[in-house]
């Protein structure tokens, strides 16, 4: 451990804050979600290069693509939230990782934008292809789900650090005032529950078996999974990111819940895209012949 932290460990001490001192487990699981990141950022790029094909059409390339750079965000929010880096620079301001970085930016756009897909897929189902409901009111939906998050972030940063949540120094943690612990839990259920309305929606309308509805279905519950994981985890032992083993296995849950549910409704289309691409050139080779 570094000098810096082994001080920061201390001064917790003396402020009556157990800390787990930030070390190398901090650092291989943040590198091995980083990795993690990295090839889903390759996932993306193919997807967008072949975003007619007919299969990842069908999934909105351009909201999942968003999604990705929400998850991003989200998986800086989360690190930093859950203190496994030390906070420096603006790392030091809570309402813009925990507000900003975690939940505004990060989950609550991952939210909105999964929305906007089943949305678009609710309507499809209805007999109404995206462009028969407007590319415009696609993106009016998507802008007004955002822009209702964006409200949230703006309204909790005018408001008194006293009031909301406020960086302590010395033990370099942040510190939550007032009911605004149960605030943040309540938006972000909030959130979430628009997504379920919406592919609870997508489902009922859809055929029985239907490949796409059961992808947003399956979605839906690994996040809920993590939501509620985290809920309990978060009542229970309010100061858990202070246990090395907590803060691992709490980011670790939503991250990987994260990735789940963009590859439950990605990953399909994507492999059957792949899968076609390589039988068109393997036919292609044999016209050679």
């Amino acid at each position: 451990y570094t000098d810096q932290e082994k001080l920061r460990v201390a001064m917790a001490g003396l402020l009556g804050v157990k800390l787990d001192p930030i070390g190398h487990t901090d650092l291989a699981v943040i590198a091995l979600l980083a990795a993690l990141h990295v090839l889903q950022l390759c996932a993306t790029t193919y997807v967008l290069l072949h975003r007619r094909h007919a299969r990842i059409r069908s999934r909105s390339p351009t909201l999942l693509a968003l999604t990705h750079l929400a998850g991003i965000v989200y998986f800086i929010g989360d690190v930093a939230t859950h203190e496994m880096v030390h906070p420096v620079g603006v790392l030091k301001n809570c309402v813009l990782v925990i507000v900003w970085l975690r939940s505004v930016l990060g989950l609550m756009a991952t939210y909105s934008l999964l929305t906007t897909h089943a949305a678009v897929v609710f309507f499809r189902y209805r007999r109404k292809s995206p462009q028969e409901l407007g590319t415009w009111a696609i993106v009016a939906f998507a802008m007004l789900a955002m822009a209702a998050n964006l409200a949230v972030g703006v309204t909790v940063s005018l408001l008194s650090k006293d009031r909301t949540v406020s960086f302590v120094p010395g033990a370099e943690v942040c510190q939550f005032h007032g009911g605004f612990k149960t605030a943040v839990v309540v938006l972000a259920w909030t959130c979430f529950m628009g997504l379920l309305v919406s592919c609870a929606a997508a489902n009922m309308m859809a055929e029985r078996g239907d490949g796409e509805a059961k992808e947003l279905a399956r979605a839906c519950i690994v996040l809920a999974v993590a939501m509620v994981v985290h809920t309990v985890v978060f009542y229970k032992k309010p100061r858990y990111p202070a246990s090395l083993a907590w803060r691992v296995a709490i980011v670790s849950c939503d991250q990987a819940a994260w990735f789940a549910a963009w590859w439950l409704v990605m990953g399909p289309a994507l492999a059957r895209c792949v899968r076609d691409k390589r039988a068109a050139r393997r036919g292609l080779l044999g016209v050679g012949k």
